[in-house]
């Protein structure tokens, strides 16, 4: 057995450092082809940072409604309140993002003696986290849009009452900036 080594290590110390410089970087090439392209960990991290903002986003309609009801409940001859909100969207908030481009151009000879020129470019975006003061990591949140809201109901006590019923719209209009046509006052049982 110890012939076998012999005859390996006389084959390696007859190689020129040229040729071990190929061999490492050839060998290099292929440990690096061989690790798994990590894509898996991309969708995720993309799905979870989707589900932080859904999260978010899905009291605000309850709590808006809420926020109505508080208000109008304390102006005199409304009453009682419920209020129900039609909304357009849920509003948006902008994770930040690290991006980096990469382009890629290579000339290729065509058999007719032309030059072709291509390019490849790839743009890579990764979400910034942040953790909290208890250790747990979220999206950065750059910028947070308001929902935009279609239309309201009010069912009150007073709803009866035209000059409730104005004060009850113009709150509405006031309040989320939208048209009167949009505000529906009905009385409440």
């Amino acid at each position: 057995m110890e012939g076998k080594w012999t005859g390996f290590f006389d084959r390696i110390k007859q190689k020129g450092k040229n040729q071990w410089l190929i061999f490492l970087l050839l060998g290099a090439l292929l440990l690096v082809i061989a690790l798994p392209m990590d894509s898996g960990q991309e969708e995720k991290a993309a799905a979870e940072t989707e589900l932080f903002l859904q999260q978010e986003d899905q009291g605000k309609e309850a709590e808006l409604e809420k926020k109505l009801e508080d208000l109008l409940k304390s102006v005199e001859g409304v009453g009682n309140v419920k209020v129900a909100l039609t909304l357009k969207s849920d509003g948006r908030k902008t994770v930040e993002k690290d991006t980096s481009a990469t382009e890629h151009s290579t000339t290729e000879k065509g058999s007719d003696g032309n030059e072709t020129l291509s390019k490849e470019s790839a743009l890579d975006e990764e979400t910034i986290y942040q953790r909290g003061a208890d250790g747990e990591e979220s999206p950065y949140v750059v910028e947070t849009k308001e929902p935009e809201i279609l239309g309201v109901l009010v069912a009150a006590q007073g709803g009866d009452d035209p000059r409730v019923a104005a004060m009850i719209t113009e709150a509405a209009e006031a309040l989320f900036g939208i048209e009167a046509h949009r505000i529906k006052v009905m009385k409440m049982n």
